[in-house]
């Protein structure tokens, strides 16, 4: 009777270090996941002065269409020069370029990919 409590004792053990190990596990992913920014910007009310692109030419540029802002092809969604995911990386540019618009048409919000 002792080597089975003894063997029960050993599998319960070794269960919650698979439990343990896991939950810590998927808790240091969720800490070690990225944050990502979306950019938009209201191209109908630009006025190009370009302090966006100025500020941050790794996410602006300016169209040779129309001469207006828009997104790098590089983070553009869907194609949409108005609107792009950024790395966390680039979260101090493009507030940056935002709070610079003097027409406040760019906007930026973190989102959860």
């Amino acid at each position: 009777m002792w080597d089975t409590a003894r063997y029960l004792s050993k599998k319960e053990v070794l269960a919650n270090i698979v439990i343990f190990n896991r939950s810590e596990y998927l808790s240091n992913m969720v800490g070690t996941m990225a944050k990502k920014f979306k950019v938009t910007i209201d191209r109908d009310e630009c006025i190009s002065d370009m302090a966006c692109v100025s500020l941050c030419p790794e996410v602006f540029e300016m169209s040779e269409e129309d001469g207006k802002s828009q997104i790098v092809e590089q983070y553009r969604v869907n194609g949409n020069i108005a609107e792009g995911i950024v790395p966390e990386e680039l979260e101090d540019c493009v507030k940056s370029a935002a709070e610079a618009c003097p027409v406040s048409i760019i906007h930026v919000e973190e989102v959860e990919e």
